[in-house]
């Protein structure tokens, strides 16, 4: 990339010697004060080449970075650039770094080839006009011990062990892909991720919790936890957060929260980022109990509209004409044929009526079919010009199982 110069200030990638400052400098705008560790952990997954600084002089004041990810669609992956380290100082809002930052990196993604951007929104009102829909929402939940009770007619297997880091390093990341591979919305973990994310874990980033607890179930699942322990007035009442469970069939899934569910002193249990269709619910004798929210999750931004929808599976066959609004990649702006069917799908420019018009991040939205065309219809976010248009594309949009993405970046 070479350097961009706007109202006084110049854009460019940064250097080896300029992570310390891009790094705190990010972390200001989320009044953090990374440690070193962090900031050498965080520097072993950052790719420099895809940074982005703002300088005002020899300060930084605005930052951002890209991940090369390979995002699982239905049928297969594709590649995404991961959007992260976003801030603007406070000192320099409102003189279109943000914008700036967002237009180049969307250059970036679109001349790696990477038909898909993605990112997790600090404030959700941001993303959308830079194109950026809704994509796979997370329910967290919280349980009380009382009530972790399983029905009669769930299946459970014994089996389940602590591990190390290092062979938590070594056999996780296996049923993470074995996961991944059967759900939308998940992206690849690298080796250096894994390592990074598991080996680092100092006390002073764990809000009062305990260590990272790390266990298996043979080759089939695994569980990540903390615990923070309390007692009041002599009765245990602490708290088991539910970093990540992960698991390849439904009785690996019952056992390990079994195992959860069992461990003593807990009162209440945390449950971070599982899928808006996960089975825990099924599995309780009183779901209601089980309060959940749900959390926006990973936003989805289409960069080359045509490799996207032309990139991923269908189950049924059919065909929808799409008007598309899209200003800061207006080569995907106009009207497209989605033609698609079990055994594939293509995606070309057409001067056929359209039978929907839809942004480009109402389209990202509906892309694994989260916010569907239809309901975007109802809610005056799209319009349909052909009757039964936008239900033909949800049609061809819904996927199952939901898309999910449990890890942020």
């Amino acid at each position: 990339m070479t350097a961009v110069e706007f109202d006084g200030l110049t854009m460019r990638p940064i250097t080896a010697e300029e992570f310390i400052s891009w790094g705190r400098a990010t972390e200001t705008t989320f009044f953090s004060e990374p440690s070193d560790e962090a900031l050498e952990r965080w520097r072993e997954i950052t790719e420099l080449d895809r940074t982005l600084a703002v300088f005002d002089g020899d300060d930084i004041v605005g930052t951002a970075g890209t991940l090369s990810y390979r995002l699982t669609v239905p049928g297969g992956e594709l590649n995404m650039g991961g959007l992260t380290a976003v801030g603007v100082l406070p000192t320099h809002r409102r003189r279109g770094i943000l914008r700036a930052m967002m237009a180049r990196q969307l250059a970036d993604v679109a001349e790696a080839g990477e038909p898909l951007a993605g990112l997790f929104a600090a404030e959700a009102p941001i993303y959308g006009r830079y194109g950026y829909g809704m994509a796979a929402p997370a329910v967290y939940s919280k349980l009380a011990a009382t009530h972790a009770r399983f029905h009669d007619k769930v299946a459970f297997e014994r089996g389940v062990r602590f591990v190390d880091v290092e062979e938590a390093v070594a056999t996780f990341p296996a049923i993470h892909d074995a996961v991944r591979a059967t759900r939308p919305g998940m992206p690849n973990r690298s080796p250096r991720e894994w390592r990074a994310w598991l080996t680092h874990d100092p006390e002073g980033e764990r809000d009062g919790y305990s260590r990272r607890q790390l266990a298996r179930l043979g080759e089939r699942g695994y569980v990540i936890y903390r615990g923070k322990g309390n007692f009041e007035q002599g009765l245990p009442s602490g708290t088991l957060m539910v970093i990540e469970h992960m698991a390849t069939d439904a009785v690996a899934a019952a056992s390990l929260w079994r195992f959860l569910f069992d461990v003593d002193l807990v009162g209440e249990f945390e449950v971070n980022a599982r899928p808006t269709d996960d089975g825990l619910p099924l599995l309780l004798t009183d779901p209601r109990r089980l309060r959940s929210w749900t959390f926006d999750g990973l936003w989805l931004r289409l960069v080359h509209l045509d490799a996207a929808l032309a990139g991923r599976a269908y189950d049924r066959e059919g065909e929808v004409v799409l008007d598309i609004i899209d200003e800061l990649c207006p080569w995907n702006a106009g009207v497209w044929r989605l033609e698609a069917g079990p055994g594939g799908a293509s995606c070309s420019r057409t001067s056929a009526a359209a039978d929907v018009h839809v942004t480009t991040a109402g389209l990202a939205a509906a892309f694994l079919g989260t916010i569907l065309l239809a309901r975007q219809v109802r809610a005056g976010a799209a319009e349909e010009y052909t009757p039964g248009g936008a239900r033909r594309a949800d049609l061809l949009f819904t996927t199952d199982p939901a898309p999910w993405c449990p890890q942020e970046f």
